[in-house]
Parts: C-alpha cells; sequence; structure tokens
C-alpha cells in the first residue's frame, strides 16, 4: 500500500492520536509504582508504534531498535494497521451502509474508525493492571496454536463431533482472551464481517493482504511465546504485578 490510498487528513488525525496514546486523562486510575510502570511501558509502545507510522506516512527512514525481535514486532504491528485502514478505505462506504441499516454505531470515516481501534487496543494494554487478571504466555501459545487447527477443522466437509466440540471450547477460549477488548473489537469485527461478504475483488485483495500481515504477526508471537524462549508470566492484583 502506498501514501496515496490515504486522505492526508487522516494521516494528520492518526499520527496526532498515536502520539497521545495513552491519554494524560487515564493516569489517574492507575496509582500504584507497577500500574505508573505498566502505564510508562505502554505509553513507550504507542511511541515506537507511532514512530513506524510516522516514516511510512512521511516517506522516512524507518526506525531503527537495539534488538531485531523488537524492530520485526513494530513494523509487523504498523503494517497490521495500515493494512487495515486501507481495507477499510476501499469497503468504507459498504461499511458506513451495512451499519446504518442495523443500527450499528459507527465513527464518521474510517480515519476515526482506525483511531477508535487503536485507542481501545491501548486500552487494553493498560486494563490488565485495573483488576484481578492473569498473564501465562504458555495457555496463550497453546490456545494460538489451537486456534490454528481449528481453522483446520472448519475446513473438513464432515467434521466429528469432537471436532466440533474443539471448535467450540477454542472460540469460547478466544472470546474469554479478548472480552477486554470490547468496543474496539466490536468495530473491528463489525468492519471485518462487511468486508469478508464483499465481492469486491479490490475488497478482496485488500482483506488478503491484511490477513496475511496479521498471519505474520501472529508467528511472531508464536515464537516470542514458544516454550522454550522461558517468557514468565504474571498476575495482576489490587495494583500490583507479581511474576509467575
Amino acid at each position: 500500500m502506498t501514501t496515496k490510498q490515504f486522505d492526508s487528513a487522516d494521516w494528520d488525525l492518526i499520527l496526532c492520536q498515536v502520539s497521545g496514546l495513552p491519554p494524560v486523562g487515564w493516569l489517574k486510575r492507575y496509582r500504584t509504582p507497577d500500574q505508573l510502570e505498566h502505564w510508562d511501558a505502554t505509553r513507550y509502545h504507542f511511541q515506537l508504534l507511532h514512530a513506524e507510522l510516522e516514516s511510512f506516512f512521511r516517506g522516512l527512514d524507518r526506525p531503527v531498535y537495539p534488538l531485531a525481535e523488537i524492530d520485526f514486532y513494530f513494523q509487523k504491528a504498523a503494517d497490521r494497521y495500515i493494512a487495515l485502514y486501507s481495507l477499510l478505505h476501499t469497503d468504507w462506504r459498504a461499511i458506513r451502509d451495512t451499519a446504518a441499516a442495523v443500527g450499528m454505531p459507527l465513527p464518521a470515516n474510517c480515519g476515526e474508525a482506525l483511531v477508535k481501534i487503536l485507542e481501545q487496543d491501548c486500552r487494553a494494554f493498560l486494563g490488565e493492571a485495573e483488576a484481578y487478571s492473569e498473564f501465562r504466555p504458555r495457555k496463550i501459545y497453546n490456545l494460538l496454536q489451537d486456534c490454528r487447527k481449528v481453522e483446520a477443522l472448519k475446513k473438513k466437509p464432515n467434521p466429528t463431533a469432537k471436532d466440533l466440540n474443539k471448535i467450540q471450547s477454542v472460540e469460547a477460549q478466544s472470546r474469554i482472551l479478548s472480552q477486554h477488548l470490547r468496543e474496539g473489537a466490536a468495530i473491528r469485527g463489525f468492519c471485518l464481517a462487511v468486508c469478508l461478504a464483499s465481492r469486491n475483488p479490490s475488497v478482496k485483495e485488500k482483506l488478503k493482504i491484511y490477513q496475511r500481515q496479521m498471519a505474520e504477526l501472529e508467528q511472531n508471537v508464536l515464537q516470542h511465546f514458544h516454550p522454550s524462549q522461558r517468557v514468565h508470566g504474571h498476575t495482576w492484583n489490587k495494583g500490583f504485578r507479581k511474576s509467575s
């Protein structure tokens, strides 16, 4: 995708909003040293994402990171949002008309929709520090592996009862894992559902690009959380983080 496919007003809006994530107004919810450290880490994450997006929008050299895995992750994270915007931009009229027909609240344009998704993704990063939550790398790794297997099971012409139970179980676990995304997931999910139903060749092509970017990012996560990497988990409770 080239920058010519972006509306210039969207460039400015997206970059401006990402540069301010998370908003300072959210900081009052975080009081403990662990929460404030988590806030700083989230802020740093979105600063790096902003640098990646700005290098694309402005035609600048890509940022250089001290570690190759960080470099790859943020490049792929930025590519995912760029591909998503391109998809929304291509099919926005159908998305807007479908939303109006079913009474789905939606931002005014695709740039604002992407900003809302970014804000909700940021909220999800921070949200784990607000209440009791557990981060288990092995559990995430196993679930991602199971999701891949489920996609293959769905393509079977005659799935067995065991296959159907597996699909139902894994999809339920996925919903639990992603429930904290709520509004952002709803907007993204609705837009993707409309795009999936489209017969427009351009939309289909943009959808393939987005799905490829998601698959590459997922592969990066799988490699990072592989048991051999010995990534430690943690638990949040009453604003304090305990390693596990």
